[in-house]
Formats: C-alpha cells, structure tokens, sequence
C-alpha cells in the first residue's frame, strides 16, 4: 500500500491502481474483505 492509517479501531489502506485495467488480476485480490472503496479523479 501507499500508506496506511489505523483510527478508532478500523485500518485504512491507499492504493493506487489507476491506469491498471488491463492487470487487474494482480491487484483484485487487496479488495477481499474491504467493506467501503472511495475513489478519487482530479476534477483539473
């Protein structure tokens, strides 16, 4: 992961998978047990 920041007992993780569609079995496995994804754009 890019960072990692653990508060009132949940784990947050950043990865950054942007670009990647074409590999996705690489990376589909760090969405197992995720209860939320949020995804960021640049609006500029």
């Amino acid at each position: 992961p890019l960072g990692e920041s653990k508060r009132g007992g949940e784990v947050y993780r950043l990865y950054d998978v942007g670009g990647q569609r074409n590999e996705r079995r690489k990376w589909i496995h760090l969405f197992e047990g995720v209860n939320a994804v949020i995804f960021c754009a640049a609006i500029s």
